[in-house]
Order: structure tokens, then C-alpha cells, then sequence
């Protein structure tokens, strides 16, 4: 038996448009697309003197899920995965509709300043790349990027695996480590600020919301995804960046916004799952950065006020849950690899059970069935090379998906009492009368009492409160 409980959740499959589905569950001859003319064409198109195939697919698709959906209950039922699966997904389906339909409310009326502050913000790092480089390029342009960075900079660059020489943003943080040059850097941050603007045109907007779709079924781990809406609107909400930006999205007229956010949830399953007593009181200090900083550099009064606190430590703990390597974690936090390497032998060294308990259950349970569950019974299956990259997926895997599974039941309970605003992964926000802050702040942590069990052990993460006008001026509260 795993730390987990027994329940279990239907694998979660990389590939799931009903073409793959129906392949699986059903016996139907493949009829999604056809080659006319050397060309393939989709079953759905329709064209002129083809109206009959065109029904003929639409039939088929009927039957096909109609068919599908019987063999996949089954399915849940011989593996006494049904009720799980209701808990986790279906009972989801109406709050995360509601979420998508009514979308957040915005202070339209400062539309023109935060445009205004956003291009101020982005000017300077603008005029940075091109004063380096010595022209203007458009951060938008690949060849320019290309250009810029490989011929004018003289970079040598990286290639996708396909074999294309790439700009995206991890190329772009490689090339800043390896070249200590600013200018990869910039290119990235004006590129996030531009796709931000795109929150800030009107056509976004619409009866004073913004709107997206949240999504129960595209993210590996089963937490809730964010993206543009079906009709091209709005983006992804999750990945709104701290500071002026925020301070856009307000809570409904005559309300404030109460938002729960986990305490540093993915840090304490890892945690519990090692073992390491050592590392277990740290998580649950509510210090682990600032223990971690004093431990690494033998300076107890380490503060957030030092550098290294964010540029380092942080980096350093996080990346340690989920296995990351001394060269990635030398890239994120800016030092030599040789600096990296010691700190993270140092850390290993200060709390060996991630290492020798937690690494190791997971690689354990990956060779012997490439399965694993968190600690709701949630399943992932890897199916790639038995290596160091499956592994860290699994060490990642578990922390993130049980943080994911806390946030919906804590979204599932709350939504019942007050309208939920944002879901951000291990947080949400929620819009409550300003004479029920109260009771809001209340409901938040009652929603969030979701205890599991890990090695038999009970648990609870905990949650932190913070009340505001917008999401940028949110403080938090002890109440």
C-alpha cells in the first residue's frame, strides 16, 4: 500500500479527441477523415453534393460517444473509480461553467491609465534591446528576434527538438545564463507585457467582465487550465503577473474580494511524503524560505530583505521537490553551476529524506507499474523511457496534482455560499458583501478544511486570507 488513500481517478490520457476514444471503446470503422484527390479532407466538412456523408459523420459521432460513454462507465464502475470521479470532475462541471459565464468584473473605467502604465513599463525595456542592439526590432518578429540575437549578437543559438532554431522563452533564459547578457531577457518580458495588453482592449471586455475558459480536462496533473474563450476572447487568467495589472480585475458592485491560497501546499506534501522530520518542521514553520537561507549560508538572521532570498533560496526549495538538476537550477537563480551543485548537495545533506524516501517512492512505484496516485487517489501513468525524465515528472506530479485537488474541493464547497472569481491552482478568490466579510472569510477556510491521509497519517494544508477592493491590493488577514 502507497501513503495515499485506496479511491482512484481513470488515467489521464495525453491523447482524448474522440477519434482515440473511439478507436479504444468501440468497434467502429475510422470514418473521421478521407483522402479525395490526394488530399485529406475532415468527415465534418461540408460541401456541395457530399450533404449526405457530411450527415453520415455527424450520425456517427453520435453513436460513437453515446457508445463510448457506456464502455468508459463501465469501465469506472470495475475499478470502483465512480464515485472519485464525480467528486473531482463532475461535480466541477456547473461551478466552472458558472465561472466561465459570468467571468470577473473590471474597473472599465481606468482602462485608458493601466494602458497607459503598461506601454510606460514597456518602453524602457524596449529602448534597452534596441540601443544593445543598434536598431529596433519587434519583439513579436522571429526573424527579427533571429536576426538580432544570432547575427547582430553573434549567439549561438538552440533548437526545438524538431531541429529549428528557436527564440521561445526557455531558449531565451538559456541564452541570458549563458551569454550574462539582459537582452534575452528583455526580449521574453516585453513579449509577456505585450500579450498582457491584450487583457486591456475593449473587445476583451464585455459588460463590464472579463471572461475565459477554465478547463477540467487539458492539464496532466487534473488541475484546472485557463485559455482564451471558444469565441477567441479573454486569455488565460492563471498566469496574470503580481503588480499593476491585477489591480484591474475588482469584485462585484458593493463587494470586496476574499481570497485562500494555500500555505506553501506543494512544499508540505513533499514534506510528509519524505518523512524528514528536519523538513517537516520547516514547511510548517511558515518560514521555509527564511529557515532554509539561514541553514544554506550559516547567517541566522536572514531575511527577505537579502537577494538571495528570492534569487536563490527560492529557486533552490522549489525546485528541489521536484527533482531539478544543478544546471536548470543555476540558469533560474543566476550563479555559476558550480555554486548551484554546492547548494543543492548542502540542502540534500540538511534534509535527506526528499532524497532517500520521498525520490525514491516514486521511482520505486514508476519501474514497477509506471503508475502513480496522490493523496486523493488521483492516477497519472507515465509512458515515457524509464529515466531521470519520467522521474522528475513523478516527483513533480504528485505535490501538484493533490494541490490542484484541495482547490477544487475547496472551490466546490465555497461556491455554494458566494460567487467564485478566479481559481489560480492552489488559490481562489471569491466576491462577498462588504457586512458579510466575515462570514466570507469564514467560508473560505471551511471550504479549504480538506483533510487527507499520507504514510496513515492525517493532514491538513493550511490556508491564508486576504481581503481587498482588486486583486493587486489584497492584505492578508489573521482573522
Amino acid at each position: 500500500m502507497g501513503p495515499h488513500a485506496d479511491a482512484q481517478l481513470p488515467l489521464q490520457r495525453d491523447e482524448t479527441r474522440l477519434e482515440t476514444i473511439t478507436s479504444i471503446y468501440t468497434d467502429l470503422v475510422f470514418y473521421k477523415r478521407s483522402m479525395e484527390e490526394e488530399e485529406i479532407v475532415k468527415g465534418s466538412t461540408l460541401r456541395a453534393g457530399k450533404e449526405m456523408e457530411h450527415w453520415e459523420y455527424n450520425c456517427l459521432d453520435v453513436v460513437s460517444a453515446y457508445w463510448s460513454i457506456e464502455e468508459l462507465e463501465k469501465e469506472l464502475i470495475e475499478e470502483n473509480m465512480m464515485s472519485v470521479y464525480h467528486e473531482l470532475f463532475a461535480e466541477l462541471i456547473g461551478p466552472i461553467f458558472k465561472m466561465n459565464i459570468t467571468g470577473v468584473p473590471v474597473d472599465t473605467p481606468r482602462l485608458p491609465k493601466v494602458r497607459s502604465d503598461m506601454k510606460a513599463e514597456i518602453q524602457p525595456k524596449q529602448k534597452a534591446i534596441n540601443d544593445a542592439v543598434g536598431y529596433e526590432v519587434n519583439v513579436n518578429s522571429n526573424p527579427q528576434v533571429h536576426k538580432a540575437l544570432f547575427e547582430t549578437l553573434e549567439m549561438i543559438p538552440y533548437r526545438s527538438k524538431a531541429g529549428k532554431i528557436t527564440a521561445d522563452a526557455k531558449a531565451l533564459d538559456k541564452l541570458a545564463y549563458k551569454y550574462q547578457s539582459e537582452v534575452p531577457t528583455l526580449i521574453k518580458e516585453v513579449r509577456e507585457d505585450k500579450s498582457f495588453m491584450s487583457i486591456f482592449t475593449e473587445e476583451n471586455i464585455e459588460d463590464g467582465h472579463f471572461r475565459c475558459n477554465y478547463s477540467l480536462s487539458t492539464t496532466k496533473t487534473g488541475r484546472l487550465s485557463s485559455r482564451k474563450t471558444f469565441g477567441g476572447k479573454g486569455r488565460n487568467l492563471q498566469n496574470v503577473k503580481r503588480g499593476p495589472t491585477r489591480s484591474f480585475f475588482i469584485a462585484r458592485d458593493g463587494d470586496l474580494m476574499v481570497g485562500g491560497d494555500q500555505r506553501q501546499a506543494e512544499a508540505r506534501i513533499v514534506a510528509y511524503y519524505s518523512k524528514d522530520e528536519n523538513y517537516i518542521r520547516v514547511v510548517e514553520s511558515g518560514r521555509i524560505h527564511l529557515d532554509v537561507g539561514a541553514r544554506l549560508y550559516n547567517e541566522p538572521n536572514f531575511s527577505k530583505d537579502d537577494p538571495r532570498y528570492a534569487d536563490v533560496v527560492k529557486h533552490l526549495t522549489h525546485g528541489i521537490d521536484y527533482g531539478m538538476g544543478p544546471w536548470m537550477f543555476a540558469r533560474e537563480a543566476n550563479i555559476p553551476f558550480a555554486e548551484a551543485k554546492r547548494h543543492q548537495e548542502k540542502f540534500h545533506e540538511m534534509f535527506p529524506g526528499i532524497k532517500s524516501i520521498y525520490y525514491k517512492y516514486v521511482e520505486d512505484c514508476i519501474r514497477r507499474n509506471r503508475t502513480l496516485y496522490n493523496v486523493f487517489g488521483r492516477r497519472q501513468i507515465f509512458f515515457g523511457r524509464i529515466g531521470d525524465t519520467v522521474f522528475k515528472a513523478g516527483y513533480a506530479f504528485i505535490p501538484q496534482s493533490s494541490s490542484g485537488d484541495i482547490n477544487k474541493f475547496a472551490l466546490k464547497k465555497v461556491c455554494k455560499h458566494y460567487p467564485v472569481l478566479l481559481e489560480g491552482h492552489d488559490g481562489i478568490i471569491i466576491s462577498v458583501p462588504k457586512k458579510e466579510i466575515k462570514y466570507g472569510i469564514e467560508a473560505l477556510r471551511e471550504a479549504y478544511d480538506v483533510p487527507f491521509k499520507i504514510w496513515d497519517i492525517e493532514r491538513r494544508i493550511p490556508v491564508e486570507i486576504s481581503v481587498g477592493k482588486n486583486w493587486n491590493e489584497m492584505e492578508e488577514v489573521n482573522a
